[in-house]
Order: structure tokens, then C-alpha cells, then sequence
């Protein structure tokens, strides 16, 4: 499902066929991403396709995010969760809603969450999870 997705991958500098999804216990997240392995939530498969395809993507983007450095994105992670409340922590923000480009998926200004979203948006646009805030 996420072969359609690798050319916004590769824009990042990150191969989407080293990562493995799995259903399984995701700590009552939908998803969660451990470097390239992802447990999905068992509600998963109960999804529309695309709200599949971003859950997908947005767990991919995690990965990515963890490639280039799993204690950086393990401590702003953390850091995130205690700081914002859901709704805060999610969406993808106006600034960066409509651009195509690549751009720093660690970038600051934005929680890791916000970022994912917007990849999941842009290769899943049509999905009800990835709102524009």
C-alpha cells in the first residue's frame, strides 16, 4: 500500500521499504514506531484505506525521524508528550499545509507529531486524520 508513497520518502532521504509493520499492543496510540518496526494498534484494520494509508505514512515518517538520531527523537518525543495535549501535539499546521517540497523532518517550530502528520496528509489526503490546524 505505501509503494506509491516512496517518491515523497525518497525526497527525505528515507527508503519506506525498510520499515515493517505489525498489528499488535501500540501503548493506546494508533500507531508507534520502534526505528524501522511499527505495531499498529488492533483497531488498524477497521480503518478506511486512507486513514490506513496515513497511519502508514505517519508511522514511517517516525522512523525517519529515528534514523537520524534515536536519542534526539527518543528525549523531543518525551519532551512532547508532556509538554502538548493531543490536541496540540497533532494536525498539520497551516505553514506547512500545500507545500510539496522536502523539508527537515526534526525541524523545530513543530512538534514530531504535527511533522508526520503532514507527510501523512500529503500522501494521504483525503484521509479524516490529518487535519489542517
Amino acid at each position: 500500500m505505501l509503494t506509491s508513497s516512496e517518491p515523497e520518502f525518497a525526497k527525505h532521504g528515507f527508503d519506506i521499504t525498510k520499515v515493517a509493520f505489525r498489528i499488535g499492543f501500540s501503548f493506546g496510540q494508533g500507531g508507534i514506531a520502534f526505528g524501522n518496526k511499527v505495531l499498529l494498534n488492533e483497531e488498524y484494520s477497521r480503518y478506511e484505506q486512507e486513514d490506513q494509508l496515513f497511519m502508514l505514512a505517519h508511522e514511517s515518517v517516525h522512523s525517519a525521524q529515528w534514523e537520524k538520531g534515536y536519542v534526539y527523537f527518543a528525549a523531543r518525543y518525551t519532551w512532547e508528550e508532556v509538554r502538548y495535549n493531543r490536541r496540540e501535539q497533532y494536525g498539520v499546521p497551516r505553514g506547512l499545509a500545500g507545500k510539496t517540497g522536502p523539508m527537515d523532518l526534526r525541524m523545530g517550530g513543530y512538534t514530531l507529531d504535527r511533522l508526520a502528520d503532514t507527510i501523512g496528509h500529503r500522501v494521504s489526503p483525503t484521509s479524516r486524520i490529518g487535519e489542517v490546524r
